[in-house]
């Protein structure tokens, strides 16, 4: 990485300098002629202040569970060693305790949900990561990336709970035994077809490529049902209950199981929310305006920076990149 103090560099984009500067304060290696240097950098403009408190704020969004949230376990980060110092020195051992279970208490929130997911979960993918999956009924399940599903076949039915993601299902023809897909209190019950149930907010969708679906939302008898066809989808969502069916592009909604995402007149923030779904990391726009542009083409999922090359070259922008796990997009 260049070194951003003024003695050696060139005119430059602010955020891109301020990446440096933050990498720089983030390793721990600014000298005292760098930190005068990098004060001296934030009082030449407003633009450059502005630049470094978005890096800042963006790599506090990456970074979800900082060592602030957690000071039990390991050495603390740089901007907990001087509390950690005073903490110390304290001869409180009803403090520090105190601390201990509070550590355990964030950790245990952030975990929880997590763990159990594991423990129910029969099958799961990584970020990134897209599988098939033959089920004991000769039916087959494709698990998008991050995704996980519970299978309880039985005598009488078959069943997949989808506990996070996006699958799509080849049900095998069975009269005797109904295939169902249950997510977020909806049911998806196959009538001899493919389908994708995908995990969206405090609801789901269910999209159809071949055949016929019945979607039910909700436990009573009386819950309103959808039949949904080839080329048609549903949305159900806790508070608004089921939609009505709308049609939609088999071809682009299932283009993901063939390692692509096609987009057409989608604004860029929806684009990137996409891609950052296959990306260990984090992409993320600075500005709003930026994100309302209108993106069409095809990209490769699993390689979403790819698709970061493509966005910048197609629409003009530019990105700065911390390492390959920040990616920040801005004009």
């Amino acid at each position: 990485m260049a070194d951003p103090s003024p003695e050696s560099r060139t005119p430059r984009d602010p955020v891109a300098e301020a990446a440096d500067w933050f990498a720089l304060h983030d390793a721990g290696t600014l000298t005292p002629e760098q930190q005068l240097a990098f004060q001296s950098w934030l009082s030449e403009s407003a633009e450059n202040r502005d630049a470094y408190a978005q890096i800042e704020g963006a790599w506090a969004a990456f970074d979800e569970v900082r060592a602030d949230d957690v000071p039990a376990g390991g050495s603390p980060s740089r901007p907990m060693r001087g509390r950690a110092a005073q903490r110390a020195s304290a001869p409180s051992r009803r403090r520090l305790g105190v601390l201990t279970l509070a550590a355990s208490l964030v950790v245990l929130a952030v975990l929880a949900p997590e763990l159990m997911m594991r423990l129910q979960a029969d099958a799961m993918t990584a970020v990134g990561e897209v599988r098939e999956l033959p089920l004991p009924d000769g039916s087959l399940a494709v698990l998008d990336t991050n995704t996980a599903i519970a299978i309880d076949f039985r005598q009488d039915d078959r069943r997949v709970a989808l506990l996070k993601g996006r699958a799509e299902f080849v049900a095998a023809a069975d009269a005797d035994r109904p295939f169902s897909v249950l997510a977020e209190g909806g049911t998806a019950t196959a009538l001899g077809t493919v389908f994708a149930v995908r995990n969206v907010g405090q609801g789901a969708r269910v999209m159809v490529t071949e055949g016929r679906v019945s979607v039910v939302y909700g436990d009573s008898r009386s819950a309103p049902e959808r039949l949904v066809t080839a080329g048609q989808s549903v949305d159900y969502t806790a508070g608004q209950g089921i939609g009505e069916v709308a049609s939609v592009d088999p071809f682009a909604a299932s283009a993901w199981r063939h390692g692509r995402l096609i987009f057409e007149n989608r604004p860029l923030a929806q684009v990137i929310e996409e891609l950052n779904r296959y990306h260990l990391g984090t992409i993320r726009i600075l500005d709003a305006a930026i994100g309302r542009r209108l993106v069409s083409g095809t990209f490769p999922l699993r390689e979403p920076l790819r698709a970061v090359d493509a966005l910048e070259a197609s629409l003009g922008i530019k990105s700065t990149r911390i390492g390959d796990f920040l990616v920040i997009l801005h004009s």
